[in-house]
């Protein structure tokens, strides 16, 4: 698609975003089907849990400081538990707190973690709404999260490229001015300026994941920020640029470099990319997903200990290489765990599951763990998709001479191999007991899978 620029910008020439966000809008005003709404809902429920889980890292707990200090009149609540802040901070540590342990939901055609940013920013922006007297329904919560997940999602679908920028957040900072503007019942025109607006503050690169930094996290608090901030400015008049998906300097020039961003029009009104949304057994990089899926039913089937392994070869796309490749080492940070596949396949096959618990110190550090990773190796394969997650194909040898295949099509948790109803309440559960919170589990879980019908979601507030 070429640029546009100021010599061949026609004054009646639509801007591609608008567009994009009108037929989004006129989407949902035709309906989305029960099956729709009810995955929504079911995600929604799932992001919470792990948000409030979120909540019983070291790393959130300082971020609350932080944002605590910046100040700001206390328009929406912390998930989990603290202080009423801005909707800028409230938005920033509860997406950091859906992100930071890598539990949360994710689009993997699109490599975009895009409920992270969208439900923040679409339930902060409804809280601030109430706080000043405006009634907000669930239905309008739910329309939000559909929509924003739509944006957020298709901007990584109609991509090419291959992470450079990290996706989750850029694209899910875009999503997210969408979800809260069409929750707020906003005219496109305005979600339009608050689009272009935040397009001038979406950041975030792939280099902390390369050193497993913790600002992966951080960077989707950025942006969840930055998408409140550009509903106050759009909200107080202010025009954003409109050609910012298209343009000589928009988002298919300069953060995403390949792709085929014409497509974002080009879909069936039936069928929405929330649909396609994954939701994440074990807290750790999608990318391991397959694998150590993989590994933990032959595990299951043949009853194989680590004891009784000699080696284990993985292969898998150049991407999930490139993600969860790396070599483990004892100083690495807890974040480098979760995305280390060489590392997580002793600790799977020693407690049958990943849990936080793989994450303890005295577990990156130990000198047997660390050495019997030698005995993994994850290699790339042939396939051409350079935002492929999947097929992955993981080999064990036996040390009695058998020689035991696994090929995953699909990661666990993924629609073509979903969680059951009983494993996400499971899962749904485990996350509030991390936050403390579960004697809340019961009541949140009801509100959530009855939302699309309550008139008046003030009460949703106090749950959190």
């Amino acid at each position: 698609m070429g640029n546009v620029t100021e010599s061949n910008t026609p004054a009646n020439l639509k801007p591609l975003a608008g567009q994009f966000i009108d037929t989004v809008q006129q989407r949902l005003i035709g309906g989305c089907s029960a099956a729709v709404r009810q995955q929504a809902v079911t995600l929604l429920a799932d992001t919470l849990a792990v948000g409030v889980a979120g909540a019983s890292t070291l790393e959130s707990q300082r971020a609350r400081i932080v944002v605590e200090q910046w100040g700001g009149p206390p328009q929406a609540n912390i998930w989990g538990g603290g202080p009423s802040v801005s909707t800028g901070g409230a938005a920033f540590i509860n997406a950091h707190q859906v992100h930071t342990l890598e539990w949360d939901p994710i689009h993997e055609p699109g490599v975009v973690h895009a409920m992270t940013v969208v439900t923040p920013a679409v339930l902060v922006w409804a809280q601030s709404m109430t706080s000043r007297g405006e009634v907000v329904s669930g239905r309008q919560v739910i329309d939000g999260i559909i929509a924003g997940v739509e944006v957020a999602a298709r901007l990584g679908v109609v991509t090419n490229s291959p992470l450079r920028f990290f996706r989750p957040a850029t694209a899910g900072g875009l999503g997210a001015v969408v979800g809260a503007g069409i929750m707020a019942n906003w005219s496109l025109e305005r979600i339009e300026s608050a689009f272009g607006i935040a397009y001038g503050a979406i950041s975030g690169t792939m280099q902390p994941h390369t050193e497993g930094a913790q600002v992966l996290a951080l960077q989707i608090g950025f942006n969840a920020r930055a998408a409140m901030n550009a509903m106050d400015l759009a909200e107080a008049g202010f025009k954003g640029p409109r050609f910012v998906l298209e343009g000589k300097y928009g988002y298919y020039t300069l953060i995403e470099t390949d792709g085929n961003p014409e497509l974002l029009t080009a879909v069936d009104s039936t069928n929405w990319e929330i649909e396609r949304t994954s939701i994440k057994p074990f807290p750790s990089g999608r990318a391991t997903h397959g694998s150590l899926g993989g590994l933990l039913a032959l595990q299951l089937e043949h009853g194989f200990t680590r004891d009784t392994v000699d080696r284990v070869d993985i292969e898998v796309p150049s991407m999930v290489f490139g993600l969860v490749g790396r070599r483990p080492t004892a100083d690495m940070p807890v974040g480098a765990a979760r995305l280390c596949l060489a590392y997580l396949v002793p600790c799977l096959l020693d407690d049958g599951t990943i849990s936080v618990d793989s994450y303890h110190a005295d577990r990156i550090t130990n000198s047997d763990v660390l050495a019997w990773t030698d005995r993994v190796h994850v290699s790339a394969d042939t396939n051409p998709d350079p935002n492929a997650f999947n097929p992955q194909r993981v080999t064990v040898t036996l040390k009695d001479g058998r020689t035991l295949v696994s090929d995953v099509p699909y990661s666990l948790g993924s629609p073509e191999h979903p969680l059951t109803p009983k494993q996400s309440r499971q899962k749904f559960d485990l996350a509030m007991t991390i936050g403390g919170r579960i004697q809340y589990a019961d009541a949140l879980y009801s509100y959530i899978h009855g939302i699309d019908e309550v008139e008046d979601i003030t009460e949703l507030w106090e749950i959190l």
